[in-house]
């Protein structure tokens, strides 16, 4: 039974080279320690869709290069002689489906290889982008082992010298290319070329509440989502809001004086994400005299019916009434206010039209001034007067 070792790379120069049989613990103990210090999640490790010889810088082509596709004694190899370097083995089609909108952290490479002596290295390691080869080239001057052996490429923060994206690393043209170098006779046999992927999920907002409120009442609204640690922005329909992240899961924000009906957005360095339902901002009530200017200041004489006074309004449900002299009344239908009515006293009334529901304090003012009859004691004397003239 053949033995696999796991080499750990620390840094460029640092390697550390466990069993197999610590392979779990390790996997657990990362796995752990991205839960409770990041958000990264990881893809894989996929084994190659499609194994190829492709012509590279070496002239010896590989021989079933279908036979890296799993984890198996099934073996691509390769039969050098002293300087000669193979062509490339490539691995494409892994079958990944990273989410859009993510940002790739980093992507690390699994080979499990072998010589069948002491004089084999890595020509080239490289990654392959949409079928172009692209990036740096990790293959190293080490020696092969002679037993089966996992030599592991790249990091979860190592993009190999490139720019990377979930369309990138989903399209079937994307992989790996492998070529082997010998100073000898030898046989490089290769079992397979994994890939894993290391992400940030882009934020996601699921719900908010409330859903509306009152333009310019700093409203705090709770955000539920995922992936909201590191958020660097929240805006509602555009507008930077104050927030505070209240964990990954959870963002209170508030709401912007002038903020406006819209979708909440937030923003982290893997993204941005907006609601797929609106915040409504509701804009405060209105009120405004529709009715002839001047009669909201006009005199009557008593028991003569005013000329009504109108108001038009928005956003208000109904109204309250002060002021009003005996006989007048006023009335809320369908955001239109009416006084009107025949007043049973005189004086001078300063009135108040209050709205009520909808979001602000908003009221109109105005005065009906009411005078009293003549009152005429007695008329004497018997002397016609014409038209028009003064009784004395």
């Amino acid at each position: 039974m053949r033995e696999k070792y796991f080499n750990f790379q620390i840094n460029s120069s640092f390697i550390v080279k466990i069993s197999k049989n610590y392979q779990i613990f390790l996997i657990v103990l990362f796995a752990f320690l991205s839960v409770n210090n990041s958000v990264a999640q990881t893809a894989g490790p996929n084994n190659a869709g499609i194994g190829t010889n492709t012509i590279g810088t070496g002239t010896i082509s590989w021989s079933n290069p279908n036979y890296i596709l799993a984890d198996d004694t099934s073996y691509s190899t390769s039969i050098l002689t002293l300087g000669q370097s193979t062509q490339y083995l490539q691995g494409t089609n892994y079958g990944f489906a990273i989410p859009a909108g993510v940002v790739i952290n980093g992507i690390a490479v699994s080979i499990l290889r072998q010589s069948n002596a002491s004089s084999i290295s890595d020509g080239r390691v490289q990654l392959v982008k949409n079928g172009i080869i692209v990036g740096n080239n990790y293959g190293t001057a080490a020696i092969w082992s002679t037993t089966m052996t996992t030599e592991n490429y790249g990091s979860p923060t190592d993009l190999w010298g490139t720019t990377w994206t979930a369309t990138d690393i989903n399209n079937a043209n994307f992989g790996i290319v492998l070529s082997a170098v010998a100073s000898a006779n030898e046989i490089a046999s290769v079992d397979y070329m994994q890939i894993t992927i290391y992400y940030t999920p882009a934020p996601t907002i699921t719900s908010f509440t409330p859903t509306n409120s009152c333009i310019g009442t700093a409203t705090s609204v709770v955000l539920t989502g995922n992936n909201f640690n590191g958020a660097t922005a929240v805006n509602f329909n555009v507008l930077a809001a104050s927030y505070t992240v209240n964990s990954n899961s959870q963002i209170t924000a508030v709401l912007p004086a002038t903020a406006t009906t819209g979708p909440i957005t937030v923003t982290t360095p893997s993204g941005t994400t907006a609601s797929l339902t609106d915040f409504t901002v509701t804009p405060n009530n209105t009120i405004s005299l529709s009715s002839a200017a001047g009669t909201n200041a006009q005199t009557k004489c008593i028991s003569i019916p005013i000329t009504d006074i109108i108001y038009t309004t928005t956003g208000a449900t109904g109204a309250t009434f002060s002021g009003l002299p005996a006989g007048v009344s006023g009335s809320f239908n369908s955001n239109t206010v009416t006084i009107t009515g025949s007043p049973s006293v005189y004086g001078t009334f300063n009135y108040t039209v209050n709205l009520t529901g909808g979001c602000g304090t908003v009221n109109a003012a105005g005065t009906i001034t009411i005078t009293p009859n003549a009152n005429i004691a007695s008329v004497t004397g018997t002397t016609p007067l014409c038209i028009g003239a003064t009784a004395t």
